[in-house]
C-alpha cells in the first residue's frame, strides 16, 4: 500500500507499506515492526493506495491499481490528478466512529503533517528514520485501519490477499513439520547415544576423560534426567494398567498383563542403569573438581594426560553428541517461533475469511 500525503498544495508519497508475512508485522523498506492488530493487518496487503489529505482534512483509499499514479519522481505528482483519481474513491472522513471526535480526528492530521515534514524520496531504505516510521505505523494503526471496511466490490482483491496468506500458512506446517522430524530424529539419535556411553564398562572409560570433557559429562546429566522423567512416566501408566488388569480372568487381558509386565521390568531395569550411571559420574566430576581444587602434583597430571591420551578416540563421539544437543535446542527455539508464527497467520487469515463473509 502506497501512501499519498497532501499539505499546501504539495505532494509526497511513501514507498510502499506491506506485511512481513512470515512474521506478521508491518514493514516499509528496511523498517519492521510496530503495533498492527493482528485482525487488520491483511488490510495493509489489500488495500493498494490512500490519499491522506492534510489540506481539505479528508482520506481516501482504493483497492485498485492506478499506473498513473505510479509514474515518474515524486516531485513530478500531479495534484489535481491525484485529487481526480481519489474522487470517485473510497472515503474514510470524519463521520467514521473513531474519528467523530474532535481532538482524536485532529491528532490523527497532526501525525499526517509530521509525516509529511519528514517524508524524502527513499528514506525508509536507509538508518535514522525509524520515528517516521513509527508515527507511520500508529497513524495507521490507531486511526485508520479500524475504520477501514470492505465491500462485495473489493471480493477480488480480499480473496488474493487470503490465498497469498493461506500459501503461506501452508509453508509454515510444512516447515513445521519438516523441523520436527529432524528434531526427533535427532533426539533418537542421542538417546542411542546417551545408552552407549552408560553402558557400566563405558562409563569408567567417560570418567577417564575428566576434566577435559566435563562439559559433555554435565550435559549428559543433563540429558539423563530427562530420560529419568520420562521413564517415570511411562512406568506410572503401565503400573495403573496392571492395577487394572491384575484380577481378571480373561486370557486374552492375562497375556496383556505378562507383556505390560515384562515391558515395566525392562523399563525399571533400563531406569536402574542411568541411576547407576548419574552416580558414578556424579561423584566423577566432584572428585574431579576436589583434584583440581588440591592442585595436583606433576606425576597426576603427567598420568591424568597419558589417561587422556588413551581415551582420545572418544572425543570426536563427544563432540558429535554436544554439536547434536546444541542442533536440538535450536530446533526447539525455531519450532517453538514458527508456532507462534502460525497462530498469528492464523489469526489473520481468519479476519480476512470474516471479511469475506460479511
Amino acid at each position: 500500500m502506497i501512501l499519498f500525503f497532501l499539505l499546501g498544495g504539495t505532494c509526497k508519497r511513501t514507498e510502499a507499506v506491506s506485511v512481513d508475512l512470515g512474521k506478521c508485522v508491518p514493514f516499509i523498506g528496511i523498517y519492521r515492526g510496530g503495533k498492527v492488530a493482528l485482525h487488520d493487518l491483511y488490510k495493509l496487503l489489500v488495500i493498494d493506495s490512500m490519499l491522506v489529505d492534510c489540506d481539505c482534512r479528508t482520506m481516501r483509499w482504493s483497492c485498485d491499481r492506478c499506473e498513473i499514479l505510479y509514474r515518474g519522481a515524486e516531485d513530478e505528482i500531479d495534484r489535481e490528478t491525484l485529487l481526480d483519481y481519489y474522487r470517485s474513491q473510497e472515503n474514510l472522513g470524519k463521520e467514521y466512529t473513531a474519528l467523530q471526535n474532535e481532538s482524536m480526528f485532529e491528532a490523527m492530521y497532526e501525525k499526517a503533517e509530521s509525516i509529511f515534514e519528514q517524508l524524502s524520496p527513499e528514506m525508509f531504505e536507509k538508518e535514522g528514520n525509524v520515528s517516521t516510521y513509527g508515527l507511520l505505523i500508529e497513524m495507521l494503526h490507531v486511526y485508520i485501519l479500524p475504520e477501514i471496511k470492505f465491500q462485495k466490490k473489493h471480493e477480488e482483491a480480499m480473496q488474493k490477499v487470503h490465498d497469498t496468506i493461506k500459501n503461506d500458512f501452508q509453508n509454515f506446517e510444512m516447515r513445521i513439520e519438516t523441523n520436527v522430524e529432524t528434531l526427533t530424529k535427532y533426539e533418537e539419535d542421542l538417546a542411542k547415544e546417551r545408552k552407549f556411553f552408560l553402558e557400566p564398562e563405558r562409563v569408567t572409560a567417560v570418567l577417564k576423560s575428566l576434566p577435559r570433557d566435563e562439559e559433555f559429562i554435565k550435559l549428559l546429566l543433563k540429558d539423563m534426567e530427562m530420560d529419568i522423567k520420562k521413564l517415570d512416566g511411562k512406568l506410572i501408566l503401565l503400573t495403573d494398567k496392571i492395577a487394572t488388569l491384575r484380577s481378571s480372568t480373561d486370557e486374552t487381558h492375562i497375556k496383556d498383563l505378562a507383556d505390560i509386565r515384562e515391558n515395566r521390568d525392562t523399563i525399571s531395569k533400563e531406569k536402574e542403569t542411568i541411576l547407576s550411571a548419574r552416580e558414578e559420574l556424579t561423584h566423577g566430576i566432584l572428585n574431579a573438581e576436589f583434584v583440581h581444587d588440591k592442585k595436583a602434583n606433576g606425576s597426576v597430571l603427567e598420568r591424568s594426560k597419558s589417561q587422556a591420551d588413551r581415551t582420545s578416540h572418544m572425543s570426536n563421539k563427544y563432540e558429535e553428541y554436544k554439536r547434536k544437543a546444541t542442533k536440538i535446542e535450536s530446533l526447539k527455539t525455531d519450532i517453538k517461533e514458527q508456532i507462534n508464527i502460525k497462530i498469528r497467520l492464523s489469526t489473520v487469515m481468519e479476519s480476512v475469511k470474516y471479511a469475506l463473509k460479511y
